[in-house]
């Protein structure tokens, strides 16, 4: 069985028992224990595209190309290259879609589509849009409000900075002992 048709088939057995991807695979509960069960069943086409996507925003976020990024997923140059040659026509492997998503820290779930986006997902998607909106005068009230609001902050140079929990603890404690 080819590879691309091992992501296929582990998708409708997780659809069938609406169970994570990342459960099924074994991977660490951070990725599907708290995480909402309401997946919206995928096929290989929405698959390849959004994999599509997430490999493109990767690599653009990156500032890299296809063979650094097949680097750092090690995975092989020629996989990934033929992958964005395709673009959404077809689905990359098992074994590249796991290597990417343990490189990108998240779940293999929200990577392929199955879990609708989160609000704050989708808050940060539009904040670019919302942000185009804004006139220039918009953006000079905001400095304005901005430098009001630091011009209104106490400024004690004789106050420490930081003082950790940690060290605050500990002075107690040894006030205590004594």
């Amino acid at each position: 069985m080819s590879d691309c048709f091992l992501i296929i088939l582990i998708t409708k057995l997780a659809n069938f028992c609406n169970t994570s991807i990342d459960e099924i695979l074994g991977r660490d509960p951070r990725y599907y224990k708290n995480k909402t069960k309401n997946f919206q069943h995928t096929d290989s086409g929405i698959i390849a595209e959004n994999l599509l996507s997430v490999v493109q925003n990767t690599m653009t976020d990156l500032n890299i190309s296809a063979a650094q990024l097949s680097n750092r997923i090690y995975v092989s140059t020629n996989t990934l290259v033929k992958f964005l040659a395709r673009g959404a026509k077809s689905v990359p492997g098992a074994a590249t879609t796991l290597a990417l998503a343990n490189f990108l820290d998240t779940s293999i779930d929200d990577m392929i589509g199955r879990r609708p986006p989160s609000r704050t997902q989708e808050q940060k998607q539009d904040i670019p849009k919302q942000l185009s909106s804004f006139s220039k005068q918009d953006f000079e009230k905001l400095s304005d409000i901005k430098h009001s609001v630091k011009s209104s902050t106490p400024q004690n140079q004789n106050l420490k900075k930081t003082t950790s929990t940690k060290s605050f603890n500990k002075q107690k404690d040894e006030g205590r002992s004594r």
